[in-house]
């Protein structure tokens, strides 16, 4: 029987994730955003509690005028995929009328998730390559101090068009989300002394740092140590414990870059997928 959470149940569920933090690290943050009211609503489902093997978080409040498509963040224990295919197959979770962005899965996860679609015959899966996740203690920051003439800034409203046009998920949401991640969390935008943009780079919804982007004139210079260290001290500084990075495995420059600043290696695969429903076919 799936059971839905009740809002004073949060707290002893952060608890219990927090032991397997690598693994639930999405779902963690997202209920420390709900603690802070920067997502005032969301809807928990696990299959049993407090015993539970699978949690999945359904982002509420950031619908429809920020996200465009309803967004699942999962949680799998280890070895319960079994339970994570009962859940799916037994109950109606994924909206089969809109698009849907499955978020936060283990690689293990994916052809579990294939096969349970395909049974419910009520749409179909985008298959997507698996991110690495990154983390990294304060103790492990190596930060790279902003050179002379140089200034750091949070990012601006007005670089929300640049930043839409420059990103590949840019149809997944409204120029709504960035202006709710600048106002919300931590982000980074450094300048050269004629106060020219250099790049950006910024903290997400879910707890991870990324959207990294070097001016294509700016590059080769060192900067993407100076923003990410920076932005990661400033994310520390907010109070967080551990900061993660999801990076495509073949990224070689990205992950180069996050060892060279102290993020060490989870060895987890972890990813997201794309739920496309066939009445909007």
């Amino acid at each position: 029987m799936l059971e839905i959470l009740k809002p004073s149940e949060y707290p002893k569920l952060l608890r219990l994730l927090g032991d397997d933090y690598i693994g639930a690290h999405q779902i963690v943050h997202l209920l420390e955003n709900v603690f802070t009211g920067k997502i005032p609503e969301v809807k928990i489902m696990v299959d049993k509690w407090p015993e539970f093997n699978v949690v999945i978080l359904e982002q509420v409040s950031l619908q429809p005028h920020i996200l465009r498509k309803s967004n699942y963040t999962f949680y799998t224990k280890t070895n319960k995929q079994k339970q994570l295919e009962d859940v799916l197959l037994s109950h109606d979770i994924i909206d089969p009328d809109k698009e849907g962005l499955l978020i936060g899965l283990q690689e293990i996860d994916f052809d579990v998730i294939y096969k349970a679609m395909d049974q419910r015959n009520i749409g179909y899966i985008k298959p997507a390559n698996p991110t690495k996740c990154f983390t990294i203690k304060s103790q492990d920051l190596i930060v790279f101090p902003v050179s002379p003439g140089l200034k750091l800034k949070p990012i601006p409203h007005d670089a929300v068009d640049s930043m839409l046009s420059a990103w590949d998920y840019a149809d997944e949401v409204t120029p709504n989300y960035f202006y709710y991640l600048i106002d919300n969390y931590k982000t980074v935008a450094l300048y050269d002394v004629d106060d020219s943009l250099i790049g950006y780079m910024m903290q997400t919804h879910l707890g991870t740092v990324g959207m990294l982007r070097i001016l294509p004139d700016k590059r080769g210079k060192g900067y993407s140590k100076i923003i990410l260290s920076n932005l990661v001290k400033m994310v520390f500084e907010d109070g967080a414990d551990v900061v993660t990075s999801s990076i495509d495995p073949k990224n070689e420059i990205s992950i180069n870059l996050h060892l060279k600043t102290g993020f060490k290696d989870s060895l987890t695969q972890e990813g997201w997928l794309d739920f496309y429903p066939f009445k909007h076919e």
